[in-house]
């Protein structure tokens, strides 16, 4: 009878183990799903990028005139040229700040 006993402990430890054994592998397999959940996660937050807005200086956030005229007063000189921000133009820009990317070119020519 010791024997029968000891051999059906010996049953019941690796039932036990193999039962271990699958559960281990079980919460591995969701500790992957979990970080690759998360992956994909950041990932598509890395595509919400804001979208890139190039503004023309000159034009549409300022007016540079030459010469400058006699009649207005311009918000700067240079170069012996007259520098006249636009309307509103702080307001646009914070606007333009908050949702995008920002970057401003102009085409002048320095002469």
């Amino acid at each position: 009878m010791v024997f029968g006993v000891a051999k059906e402990e010996d049953t019941i430890t690796e039932e036990i183990m193999t039962k271990l054994t699958v559960t281990d592998e079980k919460e591995k397999e969701e500790e992957k799903k979990l970080s690759i959940s998360s992956v994909e996660i950041s990932s598509i937050g890395c595509l919400r990028k804001k979208k890139l807005l190039v503004l023309d200086l000159n034009g549409l956030l300022a007016d540079i005139v030459s010469p400058p005229p006699k009649r207005a007063k311009p918000d700067a000189i240079v170069a012996r040229k007259a520098i006249f921000k636009r309307p509103f133009y702080h307001e646009f820009l914070n606007f333009c700040f908050e949702r995008f990317e920002v970057a401003v070119w102009s085409s002048r020519l320095k002469y």
